[in-house]
């Protein structure tokens, strides 16, 4: 009697290792019970690991006699588990016996084999504890970035640490996880997805960094970014339509440089109408009263350049003020365009912000959803 899927280097069992006696009856039946040790080869399906279940095969029987010579049945319809010690990672779930009558090639009878299935399943609780658990919480971490504000400077450094961290701790599982290349294990699946994820968050962390310090002269916003990213998007994400808000803006801005430039206009009209009431008198006086302008010791064409040269020095001085002002006015104009365009931008960035906020938190899920909604993990559940 041998196994067929032994992987012993020498016989086990037998009167060469256990030195049993055969009992004798008197009706002429011989009983031996020898207690044998196999070892025995298994081809494993680790596809579910950590939460696979595997049947192995341990066929027994004769290659020397065949089945007219010996026949061999089996007392039931399973092997006796009533002396299995049990084990921390692995759970005997049933081991069924099946007789097997085969006729070979080279034989004219059948040889008989008993085949006992070993059908085990591992127990996942200590890679759920010390493997996916803590690889789920470093995966929120992901997310936690999104709510970071774009100021703080610290989003990519958090996703960079966060990425390390991924890696460096698959670097650690590698060790716990089957070799084999048939199969990618669930657990190395949700490990590179979850790596895979992370990666990608962080290439939307520096697109919304570009976002949010453009510079507007140099980088105009294009119509489609403020239609579909200002737009819809900005409702979609419960923020205020800023396209209208910032048209608001800019309605209030150019009321506001209208009223100035009326207000400008209509101090220098009463400043010119001042000039021309406080100078009628005294064109009215000298024309009138000659000899009193002699009498004061002053011709009339004389006060006449005096007062005009006094007038276009008052213009003059004017015109720079207003210039000064429109230099001022403009300046500030320019400072508040090229403010609001750096808020678009912002306000862009904010945006995505919370897009890719929704969106990965919606990957993971789904990721972490078709990896595990497996019939061999709901089964342990």
């Amino acid at each position: 009697m041998c196994s067929y899927h032994s992987a012993d280097d020498g016989y086990a069992g037998g009167t060469e290792k256990y030195k049993t006696q055969v009992i004798l009856y008197d009706n002429g039946l011989n009983a031996w019970y020898s207690p044998a040790q196999f070892t025995s080869t298994c081809k494993i399906n680790v596809q579910y690991f950590p939460f696979d279940r595997q049947k192995c095969p341990l066929k027994f029987g004769s290659w020397t006699y065949a089945g007219n010579r010996l026949s061999m049945t089996s007392e039931g319809k399973s092997a006796d588990v009533s002396m299995y010690v049990l084990n921390g990672e692995w759970h005997l779930v049933s081991m069924p016996a099946k007789l097997n009558k085969v006729r070979y090639n080279c034989c004219i009878h059948r040889f008989h084999d008993v085949t006992l299935t070993l059908e085990i399943k591992r127990k996942p609780l200590y890679y759920i504890f010390n493997l996916i658990i803590p690889c789920a919480l470093i995966a929120t971490l992901t997310l936690i970035k999104f709510f970071l504000p774009p100021e703080s400077g610290e989003k990519v450094g958090l996703g960079i640490t966060v990425l390390l961290a991924m890696t460096v701790f698959l670097l650690l599982v590698a060790d716990s996880l089957p070799s084999t290349s048939e199969h990618i294990p669930l657990l190395g699946q949700y490990f590179v997805l979850t790596m895979f994820d992370t990666a990608l968050s962080l290439v939307a962390t520096c697109l919304i960094l570009n976002f949010f310090h453009r510079n507007p002269s140099t980088s105009p916003m294009p119509r489609w970014v403020r239609v579909v990213v200002l737009g819809y998007m900005a409702r979609i994400f419960c923020f205020k339509d800023i396209n209208e808000e910032l048209e608001l803006q800019a309605a209030q801005q150019s009321q506001r440089r209208k009223s100035v430039e009326s207000l400008t206009g209509t101090d220098i009209e009463h400043h010119t109408l001042l000039s021309e009431a406080v100078d009628s008198p005294r064109h009215a006086q000298i024309r009138e009263n000659p000899g009193s302008a002699q009498a004061s010791g002053m011709t009339t064409p004389v006060m006449g350049r005096k007062r005009s040269r006094h007038t276009m020095d008052q213009t003059e001085f004017t015109e720079k003020l207003l210039d000064g002002i429109n230099i001022l006015a403009e300046d500030v104009r320019s400072r508040q365009e090229d403010e609001r365009l750096r808020e678009e931008w912002r306000m862009a960035a904010l945006v995505l912000d919370r897009m890719f906020f929704w969106f990965f938190l919606f990957t993971t899920i789904l990721c972490t959803f078709l990896i595990f909604w497996r019939d061999a993990v709901t089964e342990d559940v």
